[in-house]
């Protein structure tokens, strides 16, 4: 049962790191090669896209410590 558990433990923290390097990318993309919108509205709008529901200002603050 304990390696099971750690197994999904270490998937989670990938998915948790994936997540957060496609937030981040999208920040620099929208910044970058966009250059329509700045870094933080391309993280938010990367965080709300994957987000299965809604999330008030204050949860996106916390999520992207903005």
């Amino acid at each position: 049962m304990v390696a099971i558990v750690k197994k999904e433990e270490v998937k989670n923290e990938k998915l948790l790191q994936a997540r957060q390097s496609f937030i981040e990318g999208a920040g620099g993309i929208s910044a970058s090669l966009l250059g329509i919108l700045n870094r933080v509205c391309g993280q938010i709008f990367a965080l709300l896209y994957l987000s299965p529901e809604p999330l008030s200002l204050d949860d996106i603050v916390a999520d992207l410590g903005v």
